[in-house]
C-alpha cells in the first residue's frame, strides 16, 4: 500500500496492518515504533508516564491487544482511538 499524501513535517503516511509480528519480522523496527505510539496515547488519557509501560505489557498480556485495556480501563471508544487514521476498510478494492 503506497500514498503520496504527506503530513505537514513532510513524512508520508503509513498505517500497519501487522500488530503481532506475522508480517514483517521483529527486526523490522516497526513494533517499536508502534510502542512508541501505543505509549504516547497512553500517556494522552492520562496515565502517568511512570506507569504506563508497566501497564500497556499488562494489558498485552491480560487481552492481547493494549486497545482493550484501554477500552476496559480507560473509557477509550476504540473506533475514536483509530480515528487518526482515518481509514475504512470498505475503500479498499478488492478486485485482483
Amino acid at each position: 500500500m503506497s500514498s503520496n499524501r504527506t503530513i505537514a513535517n513532510g513524512e508520508k503516511k503509513v498505517m500497519f496492518f501487522d500488530i503481532d509480528n506475522c508480517l514483517y519480522h521483529k527486526n523490522s523496527g516497526i513494533e517499536k515504533h508502534m510502542k512508541i505510539r501505543i505509549y504516547a496515547y497512553g500517556k494522552q488519557i492520562g496515565i502517568p508516564e511512570d506507569k504506563v509501560v508497566n501497564l500497556i505489557e499488562s494489558y498485552n498480556k491480560d487481552y492481547g491487544l493494549a486497545i482493550r485495556g484501554y477500552v476496559l480501563h480507560h473509557e477509550v471508544d476504540p473506533v475514536e482511538y483509530g480515528n487518526p487514521f482515518r481509514f475504512n476498510v470498505a475503500t479498499i478494492n478488492r478486485n485482483k
